[in-house]
């Protein structure tokens, strides 16, 4: 059978498609190196667009032992004992990581400080990653940046693969949530056909680019407060072939003046979303849906944020809850939430 030969840069998200797929013989092992993945396949028959999405090549199946279906937490475990790790810092190793694009984001426990070195680059070896981030799971501002520190390689720019979508970012420098990807995707499936979208926090195009791509709006119209994230704005437009669709707009978007009524308003915030609901209105078209974002506690899901947005429809508009659902826990007894509703003028 065939190896799948894949870049490493984005061989994290290709095998995690091809596992979910059944196409990787899990009884030989995937050898890496600086470059690329070597994945052993138990069929030449991969769907094309996978081929495509992470330019993957087939090659004739190379010799490597029997792995006996060692997963890659099992990996770095015994490579970690046979460098001398004790059990009980064996036992503090993390199982669950964050791989964006080519640079894995790791939480490390403090007492294994004094092997951060050892621990960083094998982790990389066996993910096949450029660069290793420790996360010490603070966020900081309003812009929301990240609390980590650079602990394995040079380069945390990277490009991460989503559904199809190319997300260019500096892994140091910039949130990215892999809670969020039933959200993004939600956006990609979402019918806006002919619409003007509006995505009021914008980011590096975290919802604005799977609905450009896949969703046919007419336009969409970005707006980002933050410089570094609005420049990497830019290049993800150019990278997913949206520059005709996407028109990107630098500033607070309470300072955005939208050319016409907006179909459909994203507000993917967390803090305080529900200060900029009178922005929102005001650029809304009757009939037209907000979709609104912020942490709410759990016992005050959803009636906090449905009161909210009530509260700023007013006498005005007539608002219609469309769904409601949790996106992910944010904290102890506090989650990510998700109001989709409808608002017409009365």
């Amino acid at each position: 059978m065939p190896d799948a030969v894949v870049p490493a840069r984005v061989a994290a998200a290709a095998l995690e498609e091809l596992f979910a797929l059944n196409l990787v013989n899990r009884n030989l092992r995937i050898e890496r190196d600086d470059r690329f993945v070597r994945v052993p396949l138990i069929t030449s028959e991969i769907p094309a667009d996978i081929i495509t999405r992470y330019d993957i090549r087939l090659e004739e199946g190379a010799h490597r032992c029997r792995a006996g279906r060692i997963t890659p937490f099992e990996a770095v475990k015994e490579r970690l004992m046979r460098l001398g790790l004790s059990q009980e810092q064996i036992s503090l190793l993390p199982d669950k990581w964050e791989m964006i694009g080519d640079v894995l984001v790791l939480k490390l426990d403090d007492r294994l400080s004094g092997m951060i070195d050892t621990i960083a680059s094998s982790y990389a070896q066996i993910l096949g990653a450029k660069s290793v981030l420790r996360d010490f799971g603070n966020i900081h501002g309003e812009e929301r940046h990240p609390d980590v520190e650079l602990i394995f390689g040079h380069d945390t720019e990277t490009v991460h693969v989503e559904n199809g979508i190319r997300y260019c970012l500096d892994a140091a420098r910039i949130m990215f949530s892999s809670g969020n990807i039933d959200e993004r995707i939600r956006m990609a499936d979402m019918d806006c056909a002919g619409e003007k979208v509006l995505d009021m926090f914008a980011g590096i195009g975290y919802f604005s680019l799977p609905i450009a791509v896949y969703a046919m709006p007419s336009k969409v119209y970005a707006c980002e407060i933050r410089e570094l994230s609005y420049r990497y704005l830019l290049k993800n437009i150019s990278l997913n072939k949206v520059e005709g669709r996407v028109v990107p707009f630098l500033g607070d978007n309470r300072e955005f003046e939208p050319p016409e009524p907006m179909d459909l308003i994203i507000m993917g915030y967390l803090k305080d979303t529900h200060r900029f609901l009178p922005k929102a209105l005001s650029c809304l078209r009757s009939g037209g849906r907000i979709i609104y974002h912020e942490n709410c506690p759990n016992e005050l899901f959803p009636e906090r944020p449905i009161r909210r947005l009530e509260e700023a429809a007013g006498d005005r508009w007539k608002m219609e809850v469309m769904s409601k659902r949790v996106v992910k826990s944010f904290a102890p007894g506090v989650s990510h939430i998700v109001i989709d509703a409808r608002f017409t003028e009365s």
